[in-house]
């Protein structure tokens, strides 16, 4: 054995082996395949199948080593975790067997022990990491799917739900815009804001990722969920940045944010949903309103004033 392979050996000792994973991308997708699903998953295969098959169809070409995997849930119980593998037809041939099991009105479903095992999989250090979620229902174990959620973002994932249902009847005040007693969700999140409490744990994550949330109208053809999925989502590793302090000191300005990949500015489109400005209001802003203030006080009521025109009638150029 050589010096060099001695030092290798040791450095994985040491760091753990399970860790190396510099070069590579991780994109996943965690699958509901209840009956109720049975439209979705034609989509699923139909858009999965067509990504993987035309190089930058869903996204931009990666640079690096691509790796996939993909998982199917139910209750009681979920499928057979297929990668992680560099091969897009087991995967592809993986989701063409996701054929949709008997129920559907059994909601909720195996959700958290899917993602769980599926993020289990992807090595804590990578070069990007996505996961996408399809489902109709609600997590059957909602401290599990925590548990699960904490490994995703222990490994720094993007987690994208795509969700037609939540299980249940929509309640007036969520203003449901589809006739289908099982889409309530596309309120849920704006109605109770940002506390991880009261929504849905699927968009808790989601938040804490700063990833978008899909809504998506249950499909009455494959074909149309196809359409909004090639529209709406992309395969590419981006990730919104931490919002900004307000753009003044006193008065009303912006917050912004950009959208990151692997740590470079891209264009805001592709962080997909969100806004990339925000209105902020900071304390009003002193107005200047003696002719005959002193320089000084003036020059130390424009800096209150954070610069902004026409906040003080007069500044220490006029003195």
């Amino acid at each position: 054995m050589t010096f060099t392979q001695l030092t290798k050996i040791v450095v994985l000792a040491l760091i753990g082996c399970s860790c190396i994973a510099n070069g590579k991308e991780y994109i996943g997708f965690v699958v509901d395949n209840t009956g109720s699903m049975a439209q979705e998953i034609v989509a699923v295969e139909k858009w999965i199948t067509d990504c993987l098959s035309s190089s930058g169809l869903c996204g931009d070409t990666p640079t690096v080593v691509r790796e996939w995997l993909s998982i199917s849930f139910h209750d009681p119980t979920i499928g057979a975790l297929t990668g992680p593998t560099v091969d897009t037809y087991l995967i592809t041939d993986a989701v063409k067997g996701y054929m949709p099991v008997s129920g559907g009105g059994d909601c909720p479903e195996q959700a958290a022990k899917g993602l769980k095992k599926l993020v289990e999989a992807i090595p804590i250090v990578h070069d990007g990491c996505k996961i996408y979620f399809f489902s109709d229902a609600i997590p059957k174990n909602v401290l599990l799917f925590a548990a699960a959620a904490q490994l995703v973002e222990d490994r720094g994932c993007d987690y994208v739900p795509i969700l037609t249902g939540c299980c249940g009847p929509c309640p007036p005040v969520y203003d449901c815009p589809s006739p289908d007693p099982q889409y309530c969700i596309n309120r849920l999140k704006e109605f109770f804001g940002g506390d991880d409490g009261l929504i849905p744990p699927i968009y808790g994550l989601a938040a804490r990722t700063a990833s978008p949330v899909h809504i998506i109208e249950k499909p009455r053809r494959p074909a149309d969920m196809v359409r909004t999925l090639r529209k709406e989502v992309s395969f590419g590793i981006t990730k919104w940045g931490p919002w900004s302090s307000c753009s003044v000191t006193c008065g009303n300005g912006v917050n912004t944010r950009s959208c990151y990949r692997r740590g470079k500015v891209v264009d805001t489109g592709k962080c997909g949903d969100g806004p990339s400005k925000k209105d902020c209001a900071m304390p009003a802003c002193p107005v200047c309103e003696d002719e005959r203030t002193d320089c000084l006080v003036v020059k130390f009521f424009h800096q209150l004033c954070g610069k902004v025109e026409g906040k003080c009638k007069k500044t220490c150029d006029q003195c």
